[in-house]
């Protein structure tokens, strides 16, 4: 099958990291894979391509002829049939897809890669609106969320009435992106979870080698990942178990806020690390802490997973509960978004498995296990179910 993936950049992100595993494994099964990416301000990611792949650039992140023009060469020169838009939100993408299509009928698959009942717009009036007592200044910021939520419903639903095919991360959001987008049938919605994007794609045998590590991995971002939520947890452990060290990992526009809670929290067996590649600190974690807002899957769930590191994760979206089997492979902190963020309690569950052993290497060996279901290999077979039904 000839294919093009559309998508806005090739930034250093999950999305766009993704979309390199998928096209190289795409590559490596026989199909002919393209990529076109409409703002080409940042290739960050483009040398991990197998070299087979074409990367086609367009003129920015706009809908206009050029770009349409473009696209269209590409769906010629390439005889592409079928079109993945990996931007299931906003209807700019789609719409430059659905006019350089006009005239070949190439089948149009999108990816939403989030949780569909919520985006960082609607997240960022929340978070104003929490803080917020001023009567009036509450009531214009209820409009900007309505406004906020109308449109993005209504792009959301122009998505997928061009759409062939719309995939979602988890089965648990089939009812949220019906209800968010007024949608009364599920016709033309699938399930895709994303693949582990570290390795090789083939599970390794199981060795327990691990230090007394706890590790978050991820942006760098208050917004969606609320990072300082693990720093208030660390604040509980510290103290009371020297002998363990925190490492974050990852970078981002809330960076320097970050550094500077740290600072003022007082805290010395923490270390920010930055943007570093992530393998080297799941080889050695023995815990992963999540405490997003939301999150559409976890990528680095099952990546730590997959390196038998156990992962404690906050309970504030759907999909976690597809990959962790409370108890069993990992804990699932209850979360309440009225009551607010339980630090402590949080705390408690990681300090469970600091305090014991043989829990510690039994989960482990645990959640090595379940991450065999998202290698690239089998994510694979699930996109060749797909490839099969949609010519």
């Amino acid at each position: 099958m000839n294919i093009v993936f559309l998508l806005k950049g090739l930034t250093i992100g999950g999305v766009e990291i993704v979309t390199v595993t998928l096209a190289n494994k795409f590559v490596q099964e026989g199909h002919q894979v393209s990529l076109f990416v409409t703002d080409p301000e940042d290739l960050s990611v483009k040398k991990r391509l197998d070299s087979k792949i074409h990367v086609y650039e367009g003129v920015g992140l706009r809908y206009c002829t050029e770009n349409i023009k473009r696209l269209q060469s590409i769906l010629e020169k390439e005889n592409i049939d079928l079109i993945i838009n990996q931007w299931g939100l906003h209807w700019l993408t789609t719409r430059i897809a659905r006019a350089a299509n006009k005239n070949r009928r190439c089948k149009i698959i999108t990816e939403y890669h989030n949780d569909p009942k919520t985006n960082g717009q609607l997240q960022a009036v929340d978070l104003k609106l929490a803080k917020t007592k001023f009567p009036l200044l509450r009531f214009i910021l209820y409009v900007k969320r309505f406004l906020v939520r109308l449109v993005t419903g209504l792009s959301m639903r122009y998505v997928y009435e061009c759409s062939d095919l719309y995939l979602l991360l988890s089965p648990s959001f089939k009812e949220s992106f019906k209800k968010f987008i007024w949608l009364n049938s599920d016709r033309k919605i699938s399930v895709m979870s994303n693949p582990i994007t570290t390795g090789n794609g083939q599970p390794q045998i199981f060795e327990y080698k691990k230090e007394k590590n706890l590790l978050m991995v991820g942006r760098i971002d208050f917004n969606q990942k609320r990072n300082f939520r693990a720093v208030d947890v660390w604040k509980f452990l510290e103290r009371k178990h020297p002998d363990w060290s925190f490492f974050i990992v990852g970078d981002g526009f809330d960076m320097s806020a970050l550094k500077e809670y740290v600072k003022n929290s007082g805290l010395k067996n923490i270390h920010l690390e930055g943007f570093k590649n992530p393998i080297e600190y799941y080889q050695k974690a023995s815990l992963l802490i999540l405490t997003s807002e939301y999150e559409g899957f976890g990528l680095v769930i099952v990546e730590g997973m997959s390196y038998g590191v156990i992962p404690i994760v906050l309970d504030s979206y759907d999909s976690a509960h597809d990959i962790i089997q409370n108890g069993e492979n990992g804990f699932l902190e209850p979360y309440n978004k009225e009551q607010g963020f339980d630090a402590a309690s949080m705390a408690q569950r990681i300090e469970l498995l600091m305090q014991d052993e043989a829990l510690l290497r039994r989960m482990s060996q645990k959640s090595f296990e379940s991450s065999f279901a998202y290698t690239i290999n089998s994510v694979y077979k699930n996109w060749q179910n797909i490839f099969n039904t949609i010519k």
